[in-house]
C-alpha cells in the first residue's frame, strides 16, 4: 500500500465526493472559494491540533486564512451536513451522473432531513 499525506487524501476525497460544498458561509449561504484552507481546518480539527499549530506545519494556509474559514463556515449543522452528504452515496451518484432531482433518502426509504433543517408542522 502507497504512503500518502492524510491531506491529500482528504483534497482526493473532496474531489470524488463534494462534501465541501456542505461547508457555506454563515451569513451568505455560499460554498468557500479557498478549499485548502477549509479542508485544513477540518483536519486540525479531526487531530485535535488547533488552528495556530496547524498554520505552522502547513504550507497551504495561513493562520488567517484557517480561522476565517473556521469561523464562517465549520460549524455543527456544517459537519452534520457533510457527514449525511457522505453517507447518501445513491443520491449523490444520480444527481451528478444523470441529474436527477431525486430527494435524498436514507437506506431506510425515509427522507433525510439534516439536524438544521426543521420538519414542517402539519395542520
Amino acid at each position: 500500500m502507497p504512503r500518502i499525506r492524510i491531506a491529500d487524501l482528504l483534497i482526493e476525497v473532496d474531489a470524488w465526493t463534494g462534501f465541501s460544498a456542505c461547508f457555506t458561509h454563515q451569513r451568505s449561504g455560499r460554498a468557500i472559494e479557498n478549499k485548502t484552507a477549509l479542508l485544513t481546518a477540518i483536519l486540525a480539527d479531526g487531530v485535535n491540533l488547533g488552528l495556530t499549530r496547524m498554520a505552522d506545519v502547513c504550507e497551504g494556509a495561513s493562520l488567517p486564512q484557517l480561522a476565517r474559514a473556521h469561523d464562517w463556515h465549520i460549524r455543527d449543522e456544517t459537519y452534520s451536513a457533510a457527514q449525511a452528504w457522505l453517507s447518501m452515496p445513491k443520491a449523490r451518484f444520480l444527481s451528478r451522473e444523470f441529474g436527477a432531482k431525486e430527494k435524498p433518502r436514507h437506506r431506510t426509504g425515509n427522507i433525510f432531513r439534516p439536524a438544521a433543517m426543521p420538519r414542517r408542522s402539519r395542520k
